[in-house]
């Protein structure tokens, strides 16, 4: 709720009669003393006159007289704007007594200055698709995002071995492979990996979900030529294992990742060029080899020739950390993004990082299914293990914890537990051992593949291929979707997509 005082409006002592009870479509608060100290924006989904007795009762302090109440709904972010010059266009031909009633705003005023209505402008004035490629690709995480965001966009190339290792040497195999060209070298990796590695369950799960070239999904990072992607990939996502650099290179950049799969990762981008890419990678990578992994990193991709934009906290200190739970998903998976944007292209605006999304009510019941398969219930040994060792396990939690390659097998991450109910049928109390848990009883279920990949920002479009370990594995190895949904918009606005 946001009120105002009949007569003596908030934003200053001036008296101010609101002469009607007409809800505005919108409510807009700021500083009136400092205009660039706070702008927030929102819908206004009521708006009553309410009595010192009411406004008593909703426990608001030492009210006098008469209020007029707006019940607030969505909160639009709002781009930077000159709010003086902004406020005075809504005071102009109106008199001194006049100019400090609050204004009523329209949508066709106000939404131009937020962010979602750039957003769809900037998207609408697109003249091609967006060419898309990804290194250590996984299920498409950024593919995903781009479906649901609805963006019109092609996929150049994917890459991912799907976990898999093959025995020989990196020299070994380019001198096995010498001579070969691109499509021979490519088919004798890929039959050497299913000899020794069997198939590509990644691939599997990629292919059944989104339309690419059958010859454009690459199977080892290592033996990708970049120069066959150049002016044709506007951006590159992806991130590589986490490994600690050679000691040996005074410089801290390209050439000292020389034998790491970060180095392989950097190497295309310098041979593919695109426009800009998003490079994502667990949060330890800042403190790992004691903070000197990270700062080649940064220096590396600065000799690549392009801007790099590293997220900064509140107090203008550098945090490169973005956490799922802060875009739309009640979970905490906190994980180091970097964006880069090529230096010769000229920007509409300067890219920013999205801001902090509140998640409100939502919780991780919003997510889970009615009813599932006795198989995902817990017998005795599960039930009393995941309830007695919270290093590994956590049972009934508002917001997840991190999902990870192992979740869900021998009991490790978050675990649900349902009160008993009559949903519990015969066959799932033949399964599930009837417990106690915080002075309730009830069963204890793990959480399904889909619930996993709907708690990652996937949606339930996503067709699973691959069996629920390995679905389990595949999913807690992915990206937060809404993160990246989050990051494309403010790339978006940028205008970087929109240049030659």
């Amino acid at each position: 709720m946001y009120n105002v005082r009949v007569k003596y409006d908030l934003f200053n002592s001036r008296n101010g009669e609101i002469d009607s009870v007409e809800r505005p479509q919108f409510v807009l608060i700021f500083d009136f003393k400092n205009w660039d100290n706070f702008i927030y924006l929102y819908q206004c989904k009521g708006a009553s006159y309410k009595s010192e007795e009411e406004m008593l009762s909703m426990n608001y302090p030492k009210p006098q007289g008469t209020y007029y109440v707006y019940e607030l709904g969505v909160e639009y972010r709002m781009v930077p704007i000159d709010m003086k010059d902004f406020v005075s266009e809504f005071k102009k031909n109106k008199g001194a007594r006049e100019s400090y009633m609050p204004s009523t705003f329209t949508g066709e005023q106000l939404l131009p200055y937020t962010r979602e209505f750039q957003l769809s402008h900037a998207v609408s004035l697109q003249e091609r698709p967006i060419r898309l490629g990804t290194l250590f690709s996984g299920i498409g995480a950024i593919e995903q995002a781009f479906e649901k965001m609805n963006l019109n966009h092609e996929i150049v190339f994917a890459c991912d071995n799907g976990e898999r290792e093959l025995k020989e040497s990196q020299e070994e195999l380019r001198e096995k492979l010498k001579g070969k060209n691109n499509y021979d070298l490519e088919k004798s990796l890929s039959d050497l990996y299913k000899l020794e590695g069997g198939e590509n369950m990644m691939e599997r799960s990629y292919k059944a979900n989104y339309a690419i070239q059958e010859d454009r999904f690459y199977q080892d990072i290592r033996f990708l030529d970049g120069h066959l992607f150049r002016n044709k990939v506007d951006i590159i996502v992806g991130g590589s294992p986490c490994q600690a650099f050679s000691s040996n290179g005074k410089r801290g950049g390209f050439e000292d990742t020389r034998g790491t799969l970060f180095y392989e990762y950097a190497r295309i981008i310098n041979e593919a060029q695109p426009k800009c890419f998003i490079f994502e990678n667990v949060r330890g990578m800042v403190n790992h080899d004691k903070g000197r992994t990270w700062q080649i990193i940064k220096q590396t991709f600065k000799e690549l020739k392009y801007r790099i934009y590293i997220h900064h906290n509140e107090r203008g200190q550098e945090d490169p950390i973005l956490d799922a739970v802060d875009y739309g998903l009640p979970q905490l998976r906190r994980r180091l993004f970097v964006v880069g944007i090529r230096n010769d292209i000229q920007l509409q605006q300067d890219f920013r990082f999205p801001e902090k999304v509140k998640l409100g009510n939502i919780t991780v019941n919003d997510y889970l299914d009615a009813n599932v398969d006795a198989k995902y219930y817990l017998g005795r040994k599960g039930f009393e293990f995941v309830t007695t060792h919270p290093s590994r396990a956590q049972v009934g939690l508002a917001v997840m914890t991190c999902q990870k390659a192992n979740q869900q097998f021998n009991w490790n991450g978050t675990f649900i537990f349902e009160p008993l109910s009559s949903k519990h049928t015969e066959e799932i109390l033949k399964k599930a051992y009837v417990g106690e848990w915080k002075g309730q009883k009830g069963v204890i279920r793990m959480f399904t593949p889909r619930e996993c990949l709907r708690l990652m920002g996937f949606s339930d479009k996503f067709k699973i291929r691959v069996n629920d370990t390995m679905m389990w594995r595949q999913c807690g190895n992915s990206i937060a979707v809404n993160v990246l949904e989050k990051l494309m918009c403010q790339l978006i606005i940028t205008g970087v997509f929109n240049t030659k």
